[in-house]
């Protein structure tokens, strides 16, 4: 699960480096993104989900990451998907 979220702040980190489009504000935190992957995998062991069930989830946010097309988009998904837990 770590490995996964590591990943994933990496792939963020590479596309505000080379993609000026990905952080046009210039808003991209590295901990606001640790702190929602991290909030996200608690909430889902707090409801039960089980380590293979976040990890497939946590493959799916590194693939929505290459494909978002910047930092609030993908802020906001992820605010949503933690809301979402449990439903």
């Amino acid at each position: 699960i770590n490995q996964k979220i590591g990943y994933t702040i990496g792939i963020l980190k590479n596309r505000k480096e080379q993609e000026k489009r990905f952080d046009e504000l210039d808003e991209f935190d590295i901990k606001v993104a640790s702190k929602l992957l991290n909030n996200y995998v608690e909430d889902s062991i707090r409801f039960g989900y089980s380590d293979l069930n976040i990890e497939d989830f946590l493959g799916s946010v590194a693939s929505e990451t290459k494909q978002v097309e910047g930092w609030s988009q993908w802020k906001k998904i992820m605010e949503r998907f933690i809301k979402r837990i449990g439903e």
